[in-house]
């Protein structure tokens, strides 16, 4: 969802041959923080963007500055606050009066030597060796910064701990509680790279060797899994593979927290850093209003949305 925005520094796009270079391809990219310590994070004489023009290693030169340097919009700051006081607020409540879950609906029976079973178990083997792959990347540990990342790890979470389940009935708690945030991450990676920054960029792109090079990028092996299958493996695991049962604001508190912990990340490490996967979530212009306000419909559409597809597809595995 990330990886394309990363490698591209200021200058490639006026060379005849330069084209969008992936982390696949762009060996000089080597996350390294030897300038940074970790308590440069939280010294109050630093400058709030730690790096030179807000660009990590002139890696995001191609983000308009607007976006990379500068203070906050105040109205972003006020909207930031009232935003994470409403998300406390409702985790704080679903905490203190946690809704009634039928002992069921946590402890169901997982079976094994079903379809489902075996389905989860190959799933788990899958996902955790796309997880590797993306991580052998020359982005190394930096890519499971990403939203995309993320959203993967809580697909080959789930997978295992469906498959661990009938062994450990423990787990089946667990397993619960990351099912409708795996599913909503991974339908927001899916339709926000899909059908909004991978044709934006796309159709920015004027070099026909560079949007050679994207296209091919997009649609190779290790980007059509994290992009692509991600959603057909989400909807298997959360709908069918695992058994049945309504969402509720328990589901829905733990995917708020999961927002607001990404967010507090991307806005308070990333941003500092100089790393702009998402620059549209950037605080210094008014358009993060909007793409907050976005992000925030999302959680709410993507319940109703999940929450009927397990009624209607789901089945109890017995």
């Amino acid at each position: 969802m990330c990886k394309p925005m990363l490698p591209l520094k200021a200058g490639d796009e006026e060379t005849g041959t330069a084209a969008m270079k992936d982390v696949s391809y762009d060996k000089s990219f080597a996350p390294s923080l030897n300038f940074l310590e970790l308590s440069d994070l939280f010294d109050l004489s630093k400058p709030w963007v730690l790096v030179e023009n807000g660009s990590y290693q002139g890696y995001f030169d191609n983000v308009p500055a607007a976006f990379r340097v500068g203070p906050w919009k105040l109205a972003c700051r006020l909207y930031l606050v009232v935003a994470v006081a409403w998300v406390l607020f409702e985790c704080i409540q679903c905490y203190l009066h946690p809704p009634t879950v039928p002992e069921t609906d946590y402890h169901s029976t997982y079976g094994t030597n079903t379809w489902q079973w075996w389905y989860n178990a190959t799933g788990f083997a899958w996902t955790l060796y796309i997880a590797y792959k993306s991580l052998k990347t020359p982005m190394g540990w930096s890519a499971g910064l990403s939203y995309t990342l993320q959203s993967w790890t809580l697909i080959t979470l789930r997978h295992g701990l469906s498959a661990l389940a009938p062994f450990v009935p423990e787990l089946a708690v667990i397993n619960e509680h990351l099912r409708f945030p795996m599913l909503l991450q991974t339908a927001i990676t899916f339709l926000v790279w899909n059908f909004i920054l991978f044709p934006a960029i796309a159709i920015t792109m004027k070099n026909p060797n560079r949007k050679r090079d994207f296209y091919k990028f997009n649609f190779g092996f290790l980007l059509s899994q994290l992009h692509m299958a991600n959603l057909p493996l989400a909807f298997i695991n959360g709908v069918w593979g695992t058994p049945a049962r309504e969402l509720n604001q328990m589901d829905f508190c733990m995917a708020l927290a999961m927002m607001l912990q990404y967010l507090a990340l991307y806005l308070f490490v990333l941003d500092r850093l100089g790393v702009h996967f998402y620059f549209v979530f950037s605080p210094r212009t008014p358009l993060a209003l909007f793409s907050w306000t976005a992000f925030i419909g999302f959680q709410f559409a993507g319940f109703a949305m999940w929450k009927l597809a397990i009624l209607k597809y789901g089945g109890v595995v017995a």
